[in-house]
C-alpha cells in the first residue's frame, strides 16, 4: 500500500494541466464549467463548477481517485505530456503573399520574423480558448477540426 501511495503522489505531480479541457456548461444545463482529462478517457476524469478554478479543484479530487484506482488494479497510467517534448522548431507553409506580409510586419516592428509568427500564434491561441471557454463552441470555421487558408477561400469565392 506504501508504494501505491508513493506511486499516486508521483504520478499526480505531472503537468496534468497540459490536458486540461475546459468547457462552459449552458444556462439551461446549470451553467458553470467543466474540466477533464480526456487522455484519462473524457468522462472518467471530470470536474465541475461555478468558476474554472473550482471545476479544476474539483477535477483534482477526481484525479487522486482515478489514477489511485488505477495503481491498485495494477494498470499503467497514461502520463500527460510534457513541453520538454517538444523542441519549438516547425516548419510553417503559407502563401508567398502572407510570407511577404509577415516579413515586412516583422521588419517595420523591428523584430525578426520567428518572432512575430511566434507572437501571432500565442495570440491566436489564447483568442481561441477564451471564445471556446466562453461560448462552449468552436469558434466559427473550426467545427470540422480544420481551417480553411484564404487561398481556398478565394477559390471557393471564384467558382460561386
Amino acid at each position: 500500500m506504501k508504494s501505491v501511495q508513493k506511486k499516486l503522489k508521483e504520478i499526480l505531480s505531472l503537468p496534468w494541466e497540459n490536458e486540461y479541457k475546459i468547457t462552459r456548461i449552458p444556462e439551461e444545463e446549470g451553467g458553470g464549467y467543466s474540466v477533464c482529462i480526456p487522455l484519462l478517457g473524457a468522462n472518467l476524469c471530470v470536474g465541475d463548477g461555478d468558476t474554472i478554478p473550482e471545476a479544476i479543484e474539483n477535477l483534482q479530487i477526481i484525479l487522486e481517485d482515478v489514477i489511485e484506482e488505477y495503481l491498485k488494479e495494477g494498470r499503467s497510467v497514461p502520463v500527460p505530456r510534457n513541453e520538454e517534448s517538444y523542441s519549438g522548431t516547425m516548419l510553417i507553409r503559407t502563401t508567398q503573399s502572407l510570407h511577404a506580409r509577415l516579413a515586412r510586419e516583422a521588419s517595420n516592428q523591428g523584430v525578426s520574423l520567428n518572432y512575430l509568427v511566434g507572437v501571432l500564434l500565442e495570440r491566436s491561441l489564447a483568442g481561441f480558448l477564451v471564445e471556446s471557454v466562453i461560448t462552449g463552441e468552436k469558434p466559427e470555421g473550426m467545427e470540422d477540426r480544420r481551417i480553411s487558408t484564404s487561398l481556398e477561400n478565394r477559390k471557393r469565392r471564384k467558382i460561386s
